[in-house]
């Protein structure tokens, strides 16, 4: 064909058109972070969707609807885009987000003021109330929680009367997907719960205390509120106990215990907070108490987490047979025990047990003592309220008379106890008259700091 003087030709050809198919999902290993101050958490990946194409072809969920094609234009047939694109075949991939966000709500603190999380979206750092907290990888979606220690000054401001104090934010990872230009664009979006709790328990306790004197005065620390003074405690080495005096708006650290027994002439009844340092499930013992029953009472203290049920505490002692362990009740051994799901079990330690604290493996076979419902977990109880009540829910081998119906148990700051003069140190060898005395060197007093597992460490 012709027009004017040049001429005009009809041309053939074939392009692809492609377009973009946003992730439909995506998810984390574990929906639920826990944090404690002090603690760095691994970094936490996001999990990209099963690619279309494998999931058609292993049925994995319904396959996405086609996406892309191939128009063939002849100039004489006329097809809309979206009528090519119908008949393509299954994608092979998501487009990979061109950006990740993350948005958190504070519960249940959003709305008083307490706190406020902030996300930088061009750095990816997540704070609480300005100071760091978590930094998301913008470019992969990747979480990693760093708890740091100034944090604890968040946790001293929230109003609560847990012991253990924590904050939990609900957020949602949003993955965004840039591909229009001044349009709305697809986006989608993960659930994952962040909790930040403390590693100071408080526990609130009335005693008795030396009254002040020219060589023991009172402590006064400046401070301005109750969360204030519980800070500048708990930043000093020699604080245990500290007062806050509403009413006087002073902050005093009260030191120099007395015995119960002690005469009010020298020592004065103190209503105070206890500091707890350690505090946790991996390092706070358990003090269960039974009325009466001393083969059962006495302090728990972590020894091995499984991975199925939570940490196992144990009753140590230097007698075998007064030994106890105190386990969650595992569901796929423990059915035959007399126990019930959601119980803890009393019981002795067997030579078939087996603990792997690097595979994270509990197993017991021990006779059970007795089961003890908290109506929930009972560490976590503990560290929420200090004191659990229990009911025996079941004795099958109690080994005692009578048997106990009620108990209870609370988070305690360790003792260091009586000093034991009597025992060896095989360690250290003293001057002996011969070389075959044989006669071992002996520490009269051991200074230790209960806190930590480290002996000998208070200096």
């Amino acid at each position: 064909k012709t027009q004017g003087t040049g001429p005009v030709r009809v041309i053939k050809f074939n392009f692809p058109v492609a377009r973009p198919v946003a992730w439909p999902e995506f998810s984390y290993d574990t929906p639920v972070l826990i944090s404690t101050i002090g603690e760095l958490l691994p970094i936490l990946y996001a999990n990209a969707p099963t690619p279309p194409e494998q999931a058609a072809k292993y049925k994995v969920g319904a396959p996405p609807q086609p996406q892309y094609g191939t128009l063939n234009s002849t100039g004489t047939k006329k097809t809309s885009l979206m009528q090519a694109l119908s008949g393509a075949p299954v994608p092979e991939s998501y487009a990979t987000p061109s950006r990740f966000s993350i948005s958190c709500d504070e519960f249940p603190y959003q709305t008083s003021g307490m706190v406020s999380f902030a996300f930088d979206s061009t750095t990816g750092a997540g704070t609480l109330n300005g100071l760091p907290y978590l930094t998301l990888d913008v470019t992969t979606g990747s979480v990693h929680v760093d708890a740091i220690t100034s944090l604890v000054t968040v946790l001293d401001g929230l109003d609560t009367t847990d012991i253990r104090r924590h904050l939990t934010l609900t957020c949602a990872v949003i993955a965004h997907f840039d591909f229009y230009v001044g349009a709305q664009n697809p986006s989608t979006y993960t659930s994952l719960t962040i909790t930040l709790q403390d590693d100071t328990c408080w526990l609130p306790m009335t005693g008795l205390f030396l009254k002040p004197t020219t060589t023991h005065p009172d402590e006064f620390v400046t401070a301005s509120s109750d969360s204030a003074c519980r800070t500048a405690c708990r930043l000093s080495p020699t604080c245990t106990h500290y007062v806050w005096d509403t009413a006087a708006s002073t902050c005093e650290f009260v030191h120099y215990r007395c015995q119960d027994t002690a005469s009010l002439s020298t020592c004065r009844e103190v209503t105070a907070m206890e500091k707890v340092a350690n505090c946790g499930e991996e390092k706070s013992c358990i003090r269960l108490n039974f009325a009466g029953h001393w083969q059962l009472s006495g302090y728990y203290c972590p020894k091995a987490l499984n991975a199925f049920t939570g940490w196992v505490y144990e009753r140590e002692s230097v007698t075998p047979e007064d030994v106890l362990w105190l386990v969650p009740y595992d569901a796929n051994r423990d059915s035959s025990t007399g126990c019930s799901a959601g119980q803890w079990l009393l019981r002795k330690p067997d030579s078939r047990d087996y603990l792997s604290k690097t595979d994270f493996i509990a197993e017991f076979n021990g006779e059970v003592r007795l089961c003890l419902d908290a109506s929930g977990d009972i560490t976590e109880l503990a560290l929420t309220s200090g004191t659990v009540n229990l009911t025996v829910a079941a004795a099958p081998n109690p080994n005692v008379t009578p048997v106990p119906t009620t108990g209870t148990a609370a988070i305690e700051n360790p003792t260091c106890g009586l000093p034991n003069i009597t025992a060896l140190n095989d360690e250290v060898e003293a001057e002996a008259p011969t070389e075959d005395d044989g006669a071992l060197y002996v520490e009269p007093i051991v200074l230790d700091d209960p806190t930590t597992d480290i002996p000998d460490d208070h200096w």
